[in-house]
This record gives C-alpha cells, structure tokens and sequence, in this order.
C-alpha cells in the first residue's frame, strides 16, 4: 500500500557513515548542504540523495554503488520526497522494511512509522603487553507521529577492561564520559544516551533534545562546539528565513561538576551526604548567510551563565553580550561569560576543494588589537582545506591547523568556563597548545575504505585562572612543553547495512618537558580490532 505523507525530522548521528559520503558530494558542488552545523536531518539527507539520483551521470561507479546503498538505508525518507512510502499497518520483527534494509523491528503505518536496531559492539586494543577490552551493547529506536514529529531514542551501554583505560578520557580525542561504580582500578562502566522530540514546519522545527553538535568547521574537532564533552539537554531552535539566511538557536543546560552548598544534607548512613550541582546554563546562536553556492558565512554568540534561569536568554535574537551588560551590578565581575565567532568556508568547483576557516573569541581587548602584549586575547582560530577525488578518485584529503590561545575557555568563575562535566566544549585539546592535522580518506570499494592520518600536537602548562589576571599576560605556549606526534592508518569494512569492521594501526610519539614525568618521552604503538553492528 502507498500513502501520500509529509516530511517529519530525526537526527542523523554525527558519527555515521553518510557524512564523509555527503561530504564529498558537496565539495563537487553535486549537492548542497550546511556542513557547520551537524547533525542533520534523515529527511534532509533523503532529500540529498534523491537529488543525487537524478544526477548518477556525475557519480563514479564506487559513488553510485554507494549511493544505492544509502538509499536503502534512508529509504523511508527517500521515499517521502515522492510524498509516498511503503505501509504494512504491522509491527514486523527481523525483516526487510520494504526499502531492502533489515531492520529487528518496524512498522510504517498512516500516522506513526517506527523503528528499532540494535547496537552491538566488541574492540580490542593492544600497545606491547598491555591490552583493553571494549564491549557495548544498546538500540536505536526512531519514528514519525503524523505529519510533523519525530522523536528518537539512541543508547549504549560500555565496558572497558584492561591495563590500557583511561577514565578521565584526558589528552584524546574520544568522547567524555561520565563513569559509573566509583573508583576506578582495570575495569570502568559508562553509557551514552540521546533523545530527543521534534516538531516541524515547513520552514523551521523546534526541538527538546539530548544530542552531540558539532558548530564550525574543523575534521580533527571543532574550536565553536565539538563532542568532546557529553551530551546535553537543550531546547533547540532552527528557521530557514530564507534560500540565503538561517538562524539555528538553543538553550542547553550543562553540567558544572560544582557542589551548591546550600543544598548540603547530612543522611542517616554515616558519610553519605546528598547535595545539588550548580546550575550552569549555555545559550547559543548562529546566523548561516549563503550569498551564492561557493559561499557560506557562519556569525553567532554563546553564552554561558550559572544559578538561575535568565529569560533574556531565551529570545533568539538577543544580542546575548549587551544583554550581559544590562544584567551587570557590580562590574565585569558580576556578569556572564559570553563568547563570539565567525566561521566561514568557501569551495571551488572547479579544484574540487572547500577552504574553511573559524574564529573563536573568547576575550579581546582593544590594547591586544593595537599590539599591548599585555592585553588579553583568549581566542582560538582553525584554517584548513580538503580536497575530493585527489589524486585518486573516491578519496578525500584535508589538512587543518588549530590553534588554543592560554586562558581560552577558561573564566574567572569556575560555574561559568566554557566546559561540562568539566570538559572542553570546543576543541579537545583545550587552551595553550596547537595541532596540525593531516587525513586522507579513499573509498577503496564500495563496502571497504582506508584512513591515513597524521597529528602534531604542542602543549604548554596548564593555565590557572589567577594568571589570566597577572602581568605580563604569558606567551602562547608557555611554561614547560610537551609534544605528542600520531601516525596511524583505519580499514574500516562493512558488507552489509549496519555491520561493520574495523582494524587500526596508531604509532605515537610523546616528549614531555615536566621532570620526573612518566612520560618525558615515550614511544607507543597500538594495535586495534574492532566488530559491530549500528556504531559507524
């Protein structure tokens, strides 16, 4: 049975597979998207691979076999676009869903469309005699309610093993976590967990949800807002005024990893008190201006505020520094921590090739504009470019630096730093250091492809919020340094929709100036073995 619909949102999450595909796609100029502001929608991504349909004459022979595969895997979407889709009115259990995808269970029905998959998963790493096991274990569940709802619900549960954990997750890249069961000797438990409801429109949707985005431009991590610090809760916001002009808003409420000590209560079980963690609060907006097709131009704010509610936050449109202003009583002392940044990409057709570049501006004073060396200038900036089907066809080749000014992220009130669950929620390798990146992607076949990377990463001492305050104003990498280079190489394969394996080779080298470090200079290696089904 057929039945004429409408088009509802469910995110797409940032880690999967469509992106580096799409991605390509749009650097060719064969389709056109937003790629600063992620995730984006399944229907927006229907959306984009029925237009590549129509343009296959374009599509190399690994592309169209690419693209066939993805349709299958956003088939209900890809149908949408035709304002028809396949209805069976049951709950069917380990079938195909009539867009030659399996799925454990699905439904398509007039008013409601649901499925669920699971999410399993087992990684090994080795480094010399040293090893860890990952094991996860969860689902993904979606649906469509009528003609404007969506709602989804993403879950896995991790255990990690081993000699090789690392339970702060510090001085990596991988995800923040939130661990569970106390204190931590060769065994740690976490979950990650995002949800969300979503009501749309034509031009706009509206969104209560707990997700990863990633804002700005950037393949290593991204200085505006990255996945580096869980997930948060946020009430979200997205019009397209215009073919030219977008504005993407959200509230999100943080984590501050601080103790309210007026919410300090003794318990009947001896050393047991409970308490409440300080409120800490992030407004942010974007404005997306795109002149023509080569252009896109990314301005926006953020905010971030602690311990109570501030409803001047919540109008989209404020401009949420002055609105700080009009909050201050006592001085700068009293006020919020707002941020600034401008992010811009352009792509050339012709080469193949998007330049991007993003500015982070966390505090700049005039005097730093002029050349005081003793004004402060906590800002971070990214330049990069990447290149499609160079030198070999199906590939993708991006080179990026990144630079951390001292203090960036940083505030004098610790409810107000640009963090959650005390990690960064920009660029993972926090302030005072720089990273250069070097990545190439090729699709070797259409279920097998290869990554090459390369970093440089230089860090100098921590910052501490006195010296933000202390003259002289320090250097870029001040203090006592260490460097850490990173050369690795990915195959990842995947035969059919959802399975997957990866294997990965990642050789490091450490030089650390701190005395008496364990690591003052280290050569590793690692070996990694991964299979799954839903993760990638």
């Amino acid at each position: 049975m057929l039945l004429s619909v409408k088009a509802q949102v469910v995110f797409e999450p940032i880690e999967k597979d469509i992106y580096p595909f799409l991605i390509r796609q749009n650097n060719k100029g064969n389709i056109s998207f937003n790629e600063t502001v992620q995730p984006i929608s399944r229907i927006e991504i229907g959306k984009l691979l029925v237009l590549l349909e129509k343009k296959d004459e374009l599509l190399s022979k690994i592309e169209k076999e690419e693209l066939s595969y993805f349709l299958r895997e956003f088939g209900l979407e890809s149908k949408l676009q035709d304002s028809v889709k396949s209805v069976n009115n049951e709950l069917s259990w380990v079938e195909q869903d009539g867009y030659s995808r399996l799925r454990l269970f699905h439904s398509f029905s007039d008013n409601f469309d649901f499925v669920l998959d699971p999410l399993i998963g087992i990684s090994i790493e080795k480094d010399g005699e040293n090893q860890k096991l990952i094991r996860a274990w969860g689902f993904n569940a979606y649906g469509y309610i009528s003609d404007n709802v969506g709602f989804q619900l993403n879950f896995t549960d991790n255990t990690e093993n081993g000699d090789l954990i690392n339970p702060a997750k510090i001085s990596t890249s991988e995800r923040g976590i939130n661990i569970r069961g106390g204190q931590i000797t060769d065994q740690m438990d976490y979950s990650f967990l995002n949800a969300g409801v979503t009501y749309n429109w034509v031009w706009g949707y509206l969104s209560l949800q707990k997700n990863y985005s990633l804002i700005g431009s950037g393949n290593e991590s991204r200085i505006i807002l990255s996945d580096k610090a869980p997930s948060f809760t946020k009430l979200e916001l997205d019009v397209q005024f215009t073919d030219w002009l977008r504005l993407h808003y959200f509230h999100g409420f943080l984590h501050s990893d601080l103790m309210d000590s007026t919410t300090y209560i003794n318990t009947s079980v001896l050393d047991r008190p409970t308490y409440d963690r300080r409120q800490k609060y992030y407004a942010f907006h974007v404005f997306s201006l795109t002149p023509n097709s080569n252009w896109t131009i990314n301005l926006g704010e953020s905010i971030i505020y602690s311990d109570q509610l501030e409803p001047i936050y919540f109008i989209p449109v404020m401009f949420f520094r002055l609105a700080d202003h009009f909050y201050q009583r006592g001085g700068s002392d009293t006020g919020d921590n707002a941020q600034m940044f401008i992010d811009v990409n352009y792509k050339n057709y012709s080469l193949r090739t998007k330049f991007y570049s993003t500015l982070f501006l966390d505090e700049l004073s005039f005097g730093a504009i002029s050349g005081d060396e003793n004004s402060p200038a906590s800002i971070a900036y990214t330049f990069g470019f990447q290149t499609t089907d160079f030198p070999l066809d199906n590939s993708l080749l991006t080179v990026e630096y990144s630079r951390l000014n001292p203090f960036i992220y940083m505030n004098g009130n610790d409810a107000q730093t640009y963090t959650s669950h005390s990690y960064p929620l920009g660029h993972w390798i926090g302030a005072n250091g720089d990273i250069f990146t070097f990545k190439y992607y090729y699709k070797l076949y259409r279920w097998a492809d290869i990554d090459i990377y390369y970093s440089y990463i230089r860090k100098g001492e921590k910052d501490t919020p006195n010296a933000q305050y202390e003259l002289p104003y320090p250097d870029f990498l001040h203090g006592l340094q260490s460097t850490n280079s990173n050369l690795g190489i990915t195959l990842k394969i995947s035969f059919i929709n959802a399975l997957g394996i990866q294997f990965n080779y990642e050789y490091q080298k450490i030089s650390n100036e701190i005395i008496n470090s364990p690591t003052a200079k280290v050569n590793y290696f690692y070996l990694g073995f991964s299979v799954n089904y839903g993760l990638f």
